[in-house]
């Protein structure tokens, strides 16, 4: 609630500080510390809840699949968005942009306000609190978290998504920004189906098994984009290779929720959450200069190469932790 008021006012004092260069990139830099915090309490209670009831695998698949509706949502109206205002004045552009991402904060802060007691109860087997310097050791002593954080670093650190896949959509396959936005709307919708499997699979199966099955699953993800050559055949290509990560997501969002410490949800969610974006953007950073050097091939060849280092990855992961299915 804290931080939704708080992300809804600095959308809003943006909105009308004049646009440029700079000014965006404070915005981002601003804005996305302070939706970190939202982001972390959202999955910190997630991996509560999963905890709480034995029940981590369904939570991983019911927050996966409830996350990809707005996702589409906002690459559909992104993609949209971004062509209708290309030719508009900064300032317009930029304050309606970010009025949009108030309101939406402002929702999430409401949700805080006047969501269900249940969710918020105190958890009954949470450790008796010991200050911050005690509770960041008994984090830091954690071990099952960082195999966890390594894993989902890995499938993050992805040099032939974003940038050089905008740059390839567009540049190389003649592709708008509505191509763009529908892409990812698709690619997104796509994983969907996957969690709903995992959801399933993960009462009938030990993690352990959904591990090692969505890791080979993912490590030739991004290969069906190296087949096709038209605008339509990227539309088309992007169902399977969400079908392929959907599976891997789940498992490894599955693994997160295991790995954290109790009473600590949030914490620990919170370092996923800066292993991402530390991760995606390094992975986009990188990425970009292959695309420069070597085209999109070699984004994708390394891509695949990363992939393929999770696998010894997830034998460092206790194996009392994976060996059984969810209640």
């Amino acid at each position: 609630m804290l931080f939704g008021i708080a992300t809804a006012v600095l959308y809003i004092v943006f909105a009308f500080i004049p646009t440029t260069y700079t000014t965006l990139l404070v915005a981002v830099f601003i804005l996305t510390g302070s939706s970190l915090f939202v982001i972390a309490a959202q999955n910190g209670l997630a991996a509560m809840i999963g905890q709480r009831h034995a029940m981590s695998g369904q939570v991983s698949a019911l927050w996966n699949f409830f996350l990809v509706m707005p996702s589409v949502a906002a690459f559909l109206f992104g993609g949209m968005l971004s062509e209708l205002l290309e030719h508009s004045e900064a300032n317009r552009a930029a304050q309606m942009v970010f009025l949009v991402g108030a309101a939406i904060m402002a929702a999430v802060a409401c949700f805080g306000r006047w969501g269900s007691d249940l969710l918020f109860e105190p958890r009954a087997a949470r450790p008796p609190t010991s200050g911050p310097t005690k509770e960041l050791k008994r984090l830091m002593q954690h071990r099952p978290i960082y195999s966890a954080l390594l894993i989902w670093l890995l499938w993050n650190f992805a040099p032939g998504t974003l940038t050089p896949l905008q740059y390839f959509l567009q540049n190389d396959l003649g592709g708008g920004d509505v191509l763009w936005g529908q892409w990812n709307a698709i690619f997104t919708a796509s994983f969907a189906p996957a969690f709903v499997g995992f959801g399933l699979l993960c009462r009938r199966l030990p993690l352990k098994t959904l591990l090692w099955w969505g890791t080979m699953a993912a490590i030739p993800q991004m290969v069906p984009l190296l087949l096709i050559h038209s605008p339509e055949g990227a539309l088309v290509a992007a169902v399977p290779i969400g079908l392929m990560g959907g599976l891997a997501t789940a498992a490894y969002t599955d693994l997160l929720i295991r790995s954290s410490p109790p009473g600590l949800e949030g914490t620990a969610m919170m370092a996923s959450s800066s292993v991402y974006f530390i991760s995606t953007r390094f992975g986009d950073v990188l990425g970009a200069h292959i695309y420069d050097f070597g085209g999109f091939v070699s984004c994708v060849s390394v891509t695949v190469f990363v992939y393929v280092l999770i696998l010894p990855a997830t034998l460092l992961v206790p194996k009392y932790l994976i060996a059984t299915r969810d209640l």
